[in-house]
């Protein structure tokens, strides 16, 4: 990690030290006091142990009998009981239950007949035959007698919803099981008039009859709405440092307005979302029956608007890295935010391969951020960054200056739609120490000075379900984004299109594990001026890439697809740049991933974790250059048919993960399947290795 931290204040190791030894003493003498305790009283441990059974002896499974169920699978009862049975692909585990348990299991799957409306439903679960051996032979009998349906379901009163949209909100609609206990209909009491209090109506009542009959329930709800009400004032507390109007400001409700759920819950979202608070909560108060008027109470818990980072660490190439950050979300209590960061590296690199000397890099960004901009509810992002990359064997270094204007134009729940504008610039310039050697009449000056810009626009749709960001367990997220560069309404050197789709999906289990899936497929096009130049018309900076921790695991990162060309020459030059993208990417990208989370057996309450993956995917010129026979599973680096760079190429692997507030810790080992023997210019070739470790923050997708 990069990040520096000061210690904290005292000498903790020390007393961590001398605490442990402690521990380790406590533990001794308890450990000591279990086991001869016993002995030296003259009581075995064995005695004391059936006493404390109360007869509650566990005993082995053999095997598990459902009769009488009719109207479920068999499996599914017996998933009800808190034991199982033993199984041919669980050679080592041993089944074992106790009375108690039966009789919970018992009592599960009467109560799961009774919400599905077996009202007399009768459940006996019994031990055929005893053995101390193999098990006991466990029998659940089960008579499920009629089922109860509710079959008619009618609305009275002055409700102003209509007869489907208040059928929507039962629990317990036409044709689903009448429930056991009348009070389990309460819960659609609760939805008719949550939908009411949502719309304004706070003084609904809500009376229900049930026509009972051998076999059915027919149930009558009659809704007394009354009168709509209105908001008479919001009253404000809790805040300190951000100033009323600003919070008054986000709020999508006003005084005089129709009492709305619905704008409520979306204030408190975009209260929530500016980053000033850490809780915000509405409540109403001072109904008035009289004038159907009430007030609401709006609390608000500030957290600090500020923040500062600081890092240090070293990377490849012996380099020096220094970082620092600095953001304020509410600066001067403006309500405005502004963020800057900073990256110095200072590293030793060979100029033209002939002399070593220090280079020094270092990138700038500066963001702005301006919500209800122009008084409207859009929120202006603008930034500012430049960039510069010492390339030594090439001699340059390469200057990247970038400005980004973006907004969300649209947010509805889960889907979000946002544009950005962009201009960046790119510039090659000579390295000083290059002229130096010039001078000397050691070298000759490279010819790769120049510069290019792009202009373009950007579409974001997302659609995203997902219950946690950084750790999802269920939910999926799709989303689409659109790029269009250059030609005659944005200009610049550069013209291309670009499409990218990706979706992701996760399904949960009780146990913590979770099946991760992902596809994504991309298109890039050069056009307008740059559509003579073919392959090339796009940026190597705009190609796709694959391979590596976030794509395609058991290949190098960057590494797939075709070759650097002759115009890429400078780039091949430059073995820094060729550790990061071995390859000069593509314009077609196909990538997919499946992937299954397992808590580590005995450490997954440390927040421990295994993985389990098997990627796909790859980069492509264009998707002419994809075809049917690529996709085979695998393949080897030389033979009658060996593995080229258009090939679909897979990897498997498994990993290791350590869960943190930030998203996991990743270490995964990944196998490809199809490695390739890569051709250098010079005739040099290389073979993808056999295995490779990656180690990163964050999920792969």
């Amino acid at each position: 990690m990069d990040c520096w931290r000061p210690p904290p204040d005292g000498d903790g190791s020390t007393f961590g030290i001398h605490g442990g030894v402690v521990r380790k003493q406590v533990a001794f003498f308890l450990l000591a006091g279990l086991v001869l305790g016993p002995a030296l009283a003259g009581v075995s441990p064995a005695r004391a142990v059936d006493e404390l059974d109360y007869g509650l002896e566990s005993r082995r499974v053999a095997s598990i009998r459902v009769e009488g169920a009719v109207s479920f699978p068999v499996d599914r009862i017996k998933s009800m009981l808190p034991f199982d049975e033993p199984h041919w692909y669980r050679p080592l585990h041993t089944p074992r239950y106790t009375d108690d348990l039966l009789m919970l299991g018992v009592d599960a799957v009467r109560n799961f007949y009774r919400r599905q409306g077996f009202h007399s439903v009768q459940v006996e679960g019994v031990v055929e035959d005893h053995d101390s051996r193999s098990g006991d032979r466990i029998v659940l009998r089960i008579v499920e007698g009629p089922r109860t349906l509710v079959r008619k379901v009618s609305f009275r009163g002055d409700s102003p919803l209509s007869q489907e949209e208040l059928e929507k909100l039962l629990v317990h609609g036409e044709g689903s099981p009448a429930p056991y206990v009348q009070s389990q209909y309460g819960r659609d009491i609760y939805a008719l008039r949550s939908a009411h209090l949502a719309r304004g109506y706070l003084a609904c009542r809500i009376l229900l009859d049930i026509e009972k009959k051998e076999g059915f329930n027919d149930l009558v709800f009659t809704i007394e709405s009354g009168p709509q009400y209105r908001v008479k004032e919001i009253r404000l507390e809790g805040n300190s440092q951000v100033k009323e109007h600003l919070i008054r400001r986000e709020l999508r409700i006003a005084s005089g307005d129709i009492f709305d759920l619905d704008e409520i819950v979306r204030s408190e979202a975009d209260l929530l979302e500016t980053g000033w608070f850490r809780d915000v909560g509405f409540n109403p108060a001072d109904l008035d029956t009289v004038d159907a008027t009430c007030a609401l109470n709006l609390h608000v818990v500030e957290r600090p608007s500020g923040y500062y980072e600081i890092g240090v660490g070293a990377g490849d190439r012996d380099q020096l890295r220094l970082a620092a950050a600095w953001g304020d979300r509410n600066v001067f209590g403006t309500g405005k935010g502004l963020f800057a960061r900073v990256r110095l590296l200072w590293g030793l690199d060979d100029i033209l391969d002939i002399e070593r000397h220090v280079v020094f890099d270092h990138r700038e960004e500066l963001n702005y951020l301006h919500r209800r901009f122009l008084g409207s509810r859009y929120t202006l992002r603008l930034g500012g960054f430049f960039d510069r990359e010492s390339r030594g064997s090439s001699g340059v270094a390469v200057e990247r200056f970038g400005i980004l204007a973006s907004t969300t134009l649209w947010r509805l729940k889960e889907r979000t739609l946002q544009v950005e504008l962009a201009h960046e610039l790119i510039r090659k310039v000579l390295l000083k120490q290059v002229e130096d050697l010039v001078l000397d009449d050691s070298a000759s000056p490279p010819q790769q000075t120049g510069h290019t810009t792009t202009n373009s626009i950007l579409l974001m749709w997302t659609r995203d379900s997902r219950d946690d960001f950084f750790i999802p367990h269920s939910g999926s997220m799709s989303q689409i984004m659109w790029q269009t560069a250059g030609g005659p309404l944005f200009g610049g050197d550069n013209s291309f299109n670009k499409l990218v789709a990706t979706w992701s999906a996760f399904f949960g289990a009780s146990d913590g594990s979770v099946l991760a899936l992902r596809v994504q497929a991309g298109w890039a096009h050069p056009w307008y001026r740059s559509a003579d130049l073919g392959f090339l018309g796009v940026p190597l900076e705009n190609r796709f890439f694959a391979g590596g921790q976030r794509s395609v695991r058991g290949y190098r990162e960057n590494s797939l697809g075709p070759r650097l060309s002759e115009e890429d020459e400078e780039l091949v030059l430059d073995d820094r740049f060729l550790l990061n993208h071995p390859a000069a990417g593509g314009n077609a990208l196909l990538v997919t991933n499946a992937e299954l989370r397992l808590p580590m057996p005995l450490l997954s309450r440390w927040g421990f974790g295994l993985i389990f993956f098997a990627d796909g995917g790859n980069v492509w010129e264009d998707w002419t250059k994809v075809s049917l026979a690529g996709f085979r599973l695998s393949s080897r680096p030389d033979g009658p048919s060996p593995t080229n760079v258009f090939d679909y190429r897979t990897g498997v692997g498994f990993g290791f993960l350590y869960n943190t507030p930030v998203g996991p810790i990743r270490l995964e080992y990944g196998l490809p399947l199809k490695r390739a023997r890569r051709v250098a210019e010079t005739g040099e070739s290389e073979i993808d290795p056999h295995h490779i470790w990656h180690l990163s923050l964050g999920f792969a997708f």
